[in-house]
This record gives structure tokens, sequence and C-alpha cells, in this order.
């Protein structure tokens, strides 16, 4: 993976974690309605949620042109935890952390995260948390 740089210039070399999914894994026919969808996307950000440090994470979500959000999603839900070894914010904090959540269409793993573009429109301190051990 390429190095994450955000728009403030913090970059990252290291993922903490990095969750994949086939977001339609399981559906038997048929396409997804926008009902399915939301149902999908809330239940993929819980999944993230329960296991990341006490945050909510970052959700990046397309819109399609008639500004809602998109009748069919991407094939791969992905989440990704940073972590830096100093605060974001607060100096008397020893780290930060941040869990981005996406959806794109290429295979992740074989044609790279799209996180690596999403960052760059976003700066650290803006979306990090500030924690201790």
């Amino acid at each position: 993976m390429n190095d994450i740089v955000f728009q403030c210039g913090k970059s990252f070399k290291e993922v903490e974690r990095i969750l994949v999914k086939n977001i339609y894994s399981g559906f038997l026919e048929g396409v997804a309605d926008q009902k399915i969808n939301q149902h999908l996307v809330q239940q993929f950000l819980k999944d993230v949620e329960d296991s990341s440090v006490n945050q909510k994470p970052h959700l990046f979500l397309q819109k399609n042109k008639s500004g809602d959000e998109c009748s069919a999603l991407p094939a791969y839900a992905c989440a990704l935890s940073l972590r830096s070894n100093e605060p974001a914010n607060n100096p008397n904090y020893l780290m930060s952390v941040a869990t981005f959540v996406w959806f794109q269409h290429q295979n992740p793993l074989t044609d790279g995260f799209e996180i690596v573009n999403l960052a760059k429109t976003l700066c650290w301190k803006d979306v990090a948390k500030d924690l201790n051990w």
C-alpha cells in the first residue's frame, strides 16, 4: 500500500487494522434497494465501530448525480484504522487514532485501497481522536 497522506501533510506508512468485506455476499438474486443498502451500510459501520477504539468511524459515501445515496453500493466495504504515536489536538495525550469506512468497486486487495486518495481531502486533526494507552 502507498503512503496515506492527509491534506495537512500528516502521512502514514503503517496501518493498524484493515477490514474488507464483499458487501453483497450472501445475496441470492436480485438487486438491493435503498432500504437494504442503508441497512448494509449501518451494519458494516456498527461492526467496525464495535471493534474500534472508542471511536465512531469516518464514513465516505459517494452520492449519485441526484444527490441521493447510491442505489447500488460498490462491491467492497472497506475499513482502515490508523494510529499516530503523537496526539492530534491535545498534548496531554500520548497518541491519536482514526478509523475510516468507504466502499469501492474494485477489489482493494488486488487493485489498491481508495483511502490513499480519499485521505487527501481530510486533515488528520479533524478526524483523529486523542488517546492514552
